[in-house]
C-alpha cells in the first residue's frame, strides 16, 4: 500500500484531534504515527493545553467566582422557598386549621330567649387528636344561627379540644346548625340521626338522585327488600311507588312510617304506594295527617316536628325497656325567657327518671286552676338511639295524651316533685 505523505496527514490531524475523522481514515493516521515520529511530534504539541492570556485568566477566575456565587444564590433561594412553604402549611394546618366535617364537633346548646336573646355553646372535639381553632357564628332573618368550626391537630396553641362561646343575638333564636347539621331547635336538642334525615328533605318527587339519599338516610332496602321506582310525576297526586322484588312479609306499621316520613319531607309528594307480588298498599296525605295529627308537611320546615315524627313512628327508636337515658332537660315554656335547665349527672337523670316511671295518678281532670303553679316540661334524652321521653306537669297535675283527647291527673305526692323541679330552676 502506497505511504500517506506527511503533508496529508497533518492537514488532517487538527479534524483528527476534534473527532471529525472518519474509522478507516483514523487507522491510517494511527498507522502513520506509528512510522513517523515527526508526525506524532505535531500531534502532541496540538493535544497540549494553550497557556491562557493574564487577562484571559482574569476572565475565567471571575466567571469562576461568578459561577460559586449565582450556585449558592439559588441554593439559598430554593431553600428559603422550602422553608416558607412549609411556613405556610405549618400555618394553615396547625394555626388557622381547616372547616370542621359534618359530627367531628359535638355541642351542647343553651339559649335563653327574651330580652337578652342569649346563646351559648359549649363543645368538644370527637377526635381527641384535634382541637376547634376558630369558631364562627352568623344570624339568619327567622332566628337561625349557624356556627361553623375550623379544626387543627392538637398542638401547644391549642392543646385543648373543648370550647366555650356565647352570643347575643338580635332576635329570639329559633334553631341552631353546627357545620351544616341542625343542631337544636326551639328548646331541644336534635339528635344526630334525625338530623341526618332532615338534610334529605327536597321540593320535587321528580329529583331522583334526592329520593335515593332519603330512601337510604331511611334505611329502606333493609326493611322492605330490594325494589325498583316508579314516579307519577305528569298529574296531581304526586306518587311515588316502591315495587318490591320479594315477597316479603313486612310490617304494615313499618310500611306506614316509611310513607310518613317520605311525605313529609318531600314537598310536593301527594302519596306513597308499595306494590309486593301479593299486596299493594297506598298511603295519602290525608292518612299521614291523619295519623300525626298536624301537617305532615311541617317535618320540611321544623326538624323538631320531623323528631317527634320518628318518635311517634318508632322507626328509628328502641323500645321502651331499652330506654337509658343520659340527659335531661327542665324546660318553663311560658315565660318570657324561655328558661332551660339541663343536667347531666347520671345519679341526678336516673333519680328523675324512676321518679316519672313511678308516678302514681289519683284523679283524673279535664281542666286545673293554675294558682300559682307554673307549667314545666320534663324531657329525658337518650343519645345512643336519640330518643325522647317528655313529661308536661302543671303543679301537682300531670298532662296525659290519650286517642280521644288529653287531661290532667292529680299526682301522688306531686307537690314534693313539683317543688323539687322549682328548685333546680332557682340553683
Amino acid at each position: 500500500m502506497q505511504k500517506i505523505p506527511c503533508v496529508v496527514i497533518k492537514d488532517l490531524l487538527p479534524s483528527y484531534v476534534d473527532g471529525l475523522t472518519s474509522e478507516e481514515t483514523n487507522e491510517l493516521i494511527h498507522e502513520h504515527l506509528a512510522e513517523c515520529a515527526d508526525c506524532s511530534a505535531v500531534l502532541a504539541a496540538m493535544q497540549e493545553p494553550t497557556p491562557a492570556a493574564p487577562e484571559d485568566r482574569k476572565e475565567i477566575d471571575f466567571l469562576k467566582k461568578n459561577r460559586k456565587k449565582n450556585i449558592k444564590v439559588l441554593i439559598g433561594s430554593l431553600i428559603a422557598c422550602i422553608v416558607l412553604a412549609a411556613g405556610v402549611i405549618g400555618l394553615r394546618t396547625f394555626v388557622i386549621g381547616s372547616p370542621s366535617i359534618k359530627g367531628l364537633v359535638a355541642c351542647d346548646v343553651k339559649v335563653t330567649n327574651g330580652e337578652t336573646k342569649t346563646l351559648v355553646l359549649d363543645g368538644v372535639v370527637v377526635d381527641s387528636l384535634h382541637a376547634v381553632s376558630k369558631v364562627d357564628i352568623q344570624e339568619e332573618e327567622g332566628g337561625i344561627i349557624r356556627v361553623n368550626t375550623r379544626v387543627v391537630p392538637a398542638n401547644p396553641l391549642y392543646p385543648s379540644g373543648s370550647f366555650h362561646e356565647e352570643y347575643v343575638a338580635r332576635e329570639n333564636i329559633f334553631q341552631v346548625w353546627m357545620d351544616d347539621r341542625i343542631i337544636w331547635e326551639n328548646g331541644a336538642a336534635i339528635p344526630q340521626q334525625t338530623a341526618d334525615l332532615f338534610e334529605t328533605r327536597h321540593d320535587y318527587i321528580g329529583d331522583m338522585p334526592a329520593n335515593a339519599q332519603l330512601a337510604r338516610q331511611l334505611q329502606v332496602e333493609s326493611i322492605i327488600g330490594p325494589y325498583e321506582n316508579e314516579l307519577e310525576t305528569a298529574s296531581e297526586p304526586y306518587e311515588w311507588k316502591l315495587i318490591l322484588l320479594e315477597d316479603r312479609t313486612v310490617p304494615e306499621e313499618k310500611l306506614d312510617a316509611l310513607a310518613y316520613c317520605m311525605l313529609g319531607l318531600v314537598r310536593n309528594l301527594g302519596q306513597v304506594t308499595f306494590q309486593g307480588p301479593s299486596f299493594t298498599k297506598t298511603v295519602t296525605m290525608e292518612d299521614a295527617d291523619a295519623f300525626f295529627r298536624w301537617d305532615i308537611k311541617e317535618c320540611e320546615n321544623s326538624a323538631m316536628a320531623l323528631a317527634q315524627l320518628l318518635q311517634k313512628t318508632g322507626l328509628f327508636y328502641a323500645s321502651a325497656k331499652e330506654f337509658t337515658p343520659d340527659r335531661m332537660a327542665i324546660i318553663w315554656p311560658f315565660e318570657t325567657t324561655n328558661q332551660i335547665v339541663e343536667e347531666k349527672d347520671p345519679e341526678i337523670v336516673e333519680n328523675y327518671y324512676q321518679q316519672f316511671q313511678n308516678i302514681q295518678l289519683s284523679g283524673r281532670f279535664e281542666s286545673v286552676e293554675s294558682r300559682d303553679y307554673e307549667c314545666i316540661m320534663v324531657a329525658f334524652y337518650d343519645s345512643k338511639t336519640g330518643q325522647r321521653i317528655q313529661y308536661e306537669i302543671l303543679g301537682p297535675y300531670m298532662e296525659i295524651q290519650e286517642e280521644s283527647g288529653g287531661y290532667f291527673s292529680k299526682i301522688e305526692d306531686g307537690e314534693k316533685l313539683y317543688e323539687a323541679l322549682c328548685a333546680l330552676k332557682k340553683e
